[in-house]
């Protein structure tokens, strides 16, 4: 009998969703052996500290717009990220994989104006907080390969990134794409229907085995020549699979449901329209109102669109 042991840095609890490490071990009949969580102290070996806030907001090819890439772990997506990355400077990149970096609704308006391409692995909903025109993607991956492929980067022991862990191979998509916390242990039918009327919603709705198509389709929109290659793949080391594809059927039953669904009613020729950000406060409003009267903002405007914003904020959902 084999085993292993899969430490995660992630996201676990609530509230302030303290830095932690979880520690799994399954063994290769497919039992769940311990499973522990603790919080991370500074002094703790591996621990990632934050990333500082680049503050250059201008530069890079898309000024005034950001991509938001909603990443499912195991889907394809790196290569896709890597391929992009080519395309902007790294301020402009807001890869937050890593639970170090400030979340990007928490970051400072003007950071964000700034970020031109936004990924992590963290629940549907961060272009709800951007000040530029925005577009959004994912991909889907038919849940048991994309299970399976877990189970082995799991395996390898390397240090994952993957936010709520272990969760992850349990409708992992449908959590992710309703917006749920990624860390919610119970995902409901509930939100399989908000991860569908979010789908609809998300401007490029890929699949893995069509790989080549997101990457044109993304391209298209955005007016690069995207190579995406083959990158972070999970290698097959000729062990018994940690969970039979029934088992991973029976745990996976919603992104099962969620993946049918999107094969058969996704539009794959969507015309794709830059989106309009959501006002966040009072000074968005202004704004829009004198580029309709065409009154072209100046410095001064910009710094008083700000301050309307914070003084005079839309409440928003988290």
């Amino acid at each position: 009998m084999g085993m292993f042991t899969h430490n995660n840095v992630g996201y676990k609890g609530s509230g302030d969703d303290k830095r932690a490490s979880w520690f799994v071990q399954w063994d290769h009949d497919g039992a769940l052996v311990s499973e522990s969580c603790k919080p991370k102290t500074e002094e703790e070996p591996g621990t990632i500290t934050p990333v500082e806030e680049a503050v250059e907001v201008d530069g890079g090819p898309m000024p005034g717009k950001t991509l938001f890439f909603y990443h499912n772990p195991r889907t394809g997506g790196t290569s896709i990220r890597l391929s992009l990355n080519k395309h902007f400077p790294e301020h402009a990149v807001d890869a937050g994989y890593h639970g170090g970096r400030t979340p990007y609704k928490d970051t400072p308006e003007e950071k964000r104006r700034g970020r031109q391409f936004v990924t992590s692995h963290q629940p549907y909903g961060s272009h709800e907080f951007t000040p530029n025109d925005f577009i959004t993607a994912t991909v889907l991956r038919n849940p048991i390969d994309r299970v399976k492929s877990l189970f082995r980067y799991f395996e390898t022991g390397a240090s994952v990134d993957i936010a709520g862990g272990i969760l992850e191979t349990r409708n992992g998509m449908v959590r992710r794409l309703s917006g749920s916390p990624i860390d919610d242990p119970f995902v409901t039918r509930e939100d399989l229907e908000r991860a569908k009327e979010n789908l609809k919603n998300i401007d490029i709705v890929g699949f893995t085995d069509e790989i080549e198509s997101v990457s044109d389709r993304l391209g298209a929109a955005l007016g690069f020549v995207l190579d995406v290659g083959v990158a972070n793949v999970s290698k097959r080391d000729g062990k018994k699979e940690i969970e039979t594809d029934s088992q991973i059927l029976k745990n996976n039953a919603l992104d099962v449901e969620l993946y049918e669904w999107a094969k058969l009613n996704i539009d794959q020729d969507k015309k794709i329209v830059w989106n309009k950000p959501t006002s966040v406060g009072l000074g968005d409003t202004m704004k829009k109102l004198f580029d309709k009267l065409g009154i072209e903002q100046c410095g001064g405007c910009k710094k008083n669109q700000q301050r309307l914003n914070k003084a005079f904020p839309y409440k928003k959902k988290d």
